[in-house]
């Protein structure tokens, strides 16, 4: 039974012909490593991202901070019995880019067995444009640091309706605990 089997083989092999057998050969080694390769495109898509991304955040998160420090200085400079003020902001993390990514799910169901699901894979690509630098992905939505605490000293008039006065508006602007602001007087 054994040898009847590998006849028929040898024999559909020899009707087919050696030459086409190995283009076959070699059509299925280019595939298999061009799988390899668009995997290796991704990553590197991944990767060069991730390395603009650390440049240009932690310069942006600290021009940021000190824009809405000056900002709130100068709001609080515009209270009625202030006549200096000194802010310190800290925030929660830094500024946050969700990229669009083009999403691909393939579900492959088992022919023999219809009560079963299938089996599902994801596959997700980052798309990348043309940008002022080269290459970037497509940025969708930018979504600023949330300020964690602000500490504000002031020089003049310091009494506890000023002191409630500034805590009101800083809660209004970032939309933090009053326990997270600090508002004291300067020497």
């Amino acid at each position: 039974m054994k040898d009847d089997l590998f006849s028929q083989l040898y024999e559909n092999i020899k009707k087919i012909g050696l030459t086409k057998w190995i283009m076959l050969g070699i059509a299925g080694v280019l595939l298999i490593a061009s799988s390899y390769l668009k995997k290796d495109e991704v990553n590197e898509n991944k990767a060069r991202y991730s390395q603009y991304e650390e440049k240009n955040t932690f310069n942006q998160k600290y021009e940021y901070k000190d824009e809405i420090e000056k900002e709130v200085e100068e709001l609080v400079k515009n209270i009625k019995g202030v006549n200096k003020a000194k802010v310190m902001i800290t925030l929660k993390s830094s500024e946050e880019r969700i990229v669009k990514e083009d999403n691909e799910v393939v579900v492959e169901n088992d022919e023999r067995e219809t009560n079963k699901t299938g089996k599902e894979s994801k596959k997700n690509n980052t798309v990348i444009v043309d940008g002022e630098n080269g290459e970037q992905p497509y940025v969708v939505k930018e979504l600023y640091p949330q300020v964690e605490g602000v500490a504000v000293c002031i020089k003049g008039n310091f009494d506890s309706e000023i002191k409630n006065n500034i805590i009101s508006i800083i809660q209004a602007l970032f939309d933090i605990e009053s326990h997270k602001i600090s508002v004291t007087e300067m020497k």
